[in-house]
């Protein structure tokens, strides 16, 4: 028999025995108080520990979701959600940083929908943590990473430079199952962030992790479409082969209103 299991205390490990006694091998509880870290854990591995778990957003928390109600066709700007870690690797006081205001945001910020206009659009950033009222503010970026609903239009007279138009659909919809509490349906929505800003003192997450990432994501399939783009369509109608994405990570383009993006110097100065 067993000295213990992995759903037990776990008793000392060094101990005299008789020489023809047996032992079966068993699986031990780990040195967080038994409580962290194993099958029988309410805890996801790391959720204490931003160096372990630097984004965890959880759509029912209200820490990380504001909450809104989502309707097809009502987009939403104050749409954002939260990480609740935060990535702290040399132990700084976050208490020590202020906000920083970035004024050039328009150059990159109108194709998605950040900001409306290509000038005038100022947002704040900080490598500390904003104050609680403002943690869920769209223009407001502190070390916890943070996303927004994306919409792929910024009203005249700054249209989208891609040459879609207004009629294309980046819808999100919330809804409330009885087993999978509140989660968002995507019709031709998504929300995307960043976590670092190049040439500006900006990350929340390494460029590159030493022994590797994982990235954990709680799916739930569609298998009937309940909205359909009135007018319109989406993204994936006009680009097919973008169909089943539904993470991507990787580089952005910057001040892409220079020239074209054919390769080619467009002669401005």
């Amino acid at each position: 028999m067993a000295y213990q299991n992995i759903n037990q205390y776990v008793y000392k490990k060094l101990y005299l025995t008789q020489a023809l006694e047996i032992s079966d091998i068993s699986l031990a509880s780990d040195e967080r108080d038994y409580n962290e870290e194993v099958i029988f854990s309410p805890y996801l591995i790391g959720e204490n520990n931003g160096d372990v778990l630097p984004i965890n957003i959880d759509i029912n928390n209200s820490v990380t979701n504001p909450g809104y109600t989502l309707n097809y066709g009502e987009y939403n700007p104050d749409n954002v959600m939260l990480s609740d870690a935060y990535w702290n690797p040399k132990k700084l006081d976050l208490n020590c940083y202020s906000a920083t205001p970035l004024c050039d945001i328009g150059l990159v910020g109108t194709d998605n929908g950040l900001v409306t206009q290509m000038t005038g659009e100022t947002i704040y950033y900080t490598n500390g943590l904003t104050d609680y009222l403002n943690r869920f503010d769209r223009y407001t970026f502190d070390r916890r990473f943070k996303v927004f609903q994306t919409t792929g239009y910024t009203w005249l007279p700054n249209t989208i430079f891609s040459g879609n138009p207004e009629s294309v659909r980046y819808e999100v919809v919330s809804k409330t199952g009885s087993t999978e509490g509140l989660y968002h349906e995507l019709y031709g929505g998504f929300y995307q962030g960043f976590y670092k800003m190049f040439e500006y003192d900006y990350q929340v997450f390494p460029e590159r992790v030493s022994r590797g990432w994982t990235m954990e994501m709680l799916l739930k399939p569609r298998l009937r479409d309940e909205y359909f783009p009135d007018t319109g369509t989406t993204l994936n109608q006009i680009y097919p082969n973008n169909k089943n994405i539904f993470f991507y990570m990787g580089t952005r383009a910057e001040n892409k209103y220079w020239h074209y993006a054919d390769g080619k110097n467009s002669g401005d100065t």
